[in-house]
């Protein structure tokens, strides 16, 4: 009776007997099963997910959902199909809500904040018209007030204004979430508002911002909110960026970005 030989040990056979080494990918293909594989990108899908809806983050959302598309369609993958369904209708509802801010704050004449929304709807929905429209009809003007933030956060930093500060490079980062200048300058503005002040405990800053937001003080809820310094705590970088998002698209920092 002929013996089947394992994959991986099939290619290390033919590294020995061909003297040729067996790629990344072969290996890869070798060592695990289907099944495993599946289950392998599930995981990393639901990673996806679960720091997406976090933060939220679209771009993160949207690799999710192109991995659970491949193994949905290629595989006919049940489980895949399932969290798929459940992921479309979270992305349905951020998307409205995406739509609806970038609206109130174009209407406004917030044109960043605008700009912020709808490039967070694109990376979910590439070729939504109105967002593609928007940013192509200002894409000079979205530039030029992304400088703006950053030299009136460099400002504001310097004047000891940190909450001014902070919204200005919070402004640019949820805009370019890579923007180092603006990463730079919130470390400062943190660092600068330890030196100055001793926060109160994380469970009583987080208590403060819930009340506050309830009573839609948005301005004071995002300063107890962010007095906690700790991002992992409860569901406060949720709120921290719906504080934002509230604040820039009513204007209540009394700026037009």
């Amino acid at each position: 009776m002929t013996k089947l030989i394992p994959a991986s040990a099939g290619l290390l056979l033919i590294w020995l007997l061909t003297g040729c080494a067996p790629t990344a990918d072969e290996l890869w293909a070798g060592r695990f099963t289907k099944d495993q594989k599946m289950q392998v990108s599930m995981t990393r899908a639901d990673k996806w997910i679960q720091d997406g809806k976090k933060i939220p983050d679209p771009e993160l959302l949207s690799q999710a959902r192109r991995e659970l598309t491949f193994l949905a369609e290629t595989f006919q993958y049940q489980p895949a199909k399932d969290k798929l369904a459940e992921l479309e209708l979270y992305l349905k509802e951020f998307a409205g809500q995406k739509e609806k801010l970038a609206r109130a704050a174009a209407e406004k004449k917030n044109l960043f904040t605008a700009a912020t929304h709808f490039k967070a709807l694109l990376a979910l929905i590439p070729d939504h018209a109105e967002a593609k429209a928007f940013m192509t009809q200002n894409e000079a003007e979205i530039q030029k007030r992304l400088l703006k933030n950053l030299s009136d956060g460099q400002a504001a930093l310097k004047g000891k204004d940190f909450a001014t500060a902070r919204r200005c490079y919070n402004r640019v980062l949820s805009y370019d979430p890579a923007n180092p200048e603006a990463a730079e300058g919130l470390k400062a503005v943190k660092k600068a508002e330890k030196a100055a002040s001793k926060p109160e405990d994380k469970e009583t800053a987080y208590k403060k911002g819930l009340d506050a937001y309830e009573k839609k003080d948005f301005l004071k809820a995002y300063e107890f909110f962010n007095s906690i310094e700790d991002s992992s705590y409860k569901d406060t970088t949720l709120y921290m960026q719906r504080v934002q998002d509230k604040i820039e698209t009513l204007g209540l920092d009394g700026k037009d970005n």
